[in-house]
């Protein structure tokens, strides 16, 4: 089975261990690295090549925003799911603009992300549907 790799990007150590966590339920999910800001984010999308970015908007050095525009350019072969728990934080206007593939409230769970991940995944180039 092929595993779809994911990098969780979030400024708080509990979001990201509880995402990891999480996912260990889902064995075609792979996490590939976490990061705790948008800098970080981008270094670790070099490194690790993840499938999908579980991308915070709101983190300090860089935010998911500078981040994720970044990463769409440089890979543009890496899907961006934002991540938030502010409503008024990005609207789905600027999600297209960014070519992120969508947005998440935090107060979903785990199987609306994995939902949304698998969603994401099956959208990129030479990428074969996960079951």
């Amino acid at each position: 089975m092929e595993k779809i790799k994911v990098l969780i990007a979030d400024d708080y150590p509990i979001i990201r261990e509880s995402l990891k966590a999480a996912f260990d339920i889902f064995p075609e999910i792979q996490v590939a690295g976490m990061a705790k800001d948008g800098k970080e984010a981008i270094k670790k999308v070099k490194l690790k090549r993840p499938d999908v970015v579980l991308m915070d908007i709101q983190m300090p050095q860089m935010d998911g925003i500078q981040a994720a525009k970044i990463i769409n350019e440089k890979y543009p072969e890496v899907a961006i799911i934002f991540l938030t728990i502010h409503k008024e934080t990005i609207s789905l206007e600027d999600i297209k603009k960014i070519k992120a593939h969508g947005l998440i409230y935090k107060e979903a769970g785990i199987n609306e992300i994995y939902k949304r991940i698998k969603e994401a995944y099956k959208t990129l180039p030479r990428k074969a549907p996960v079951s």
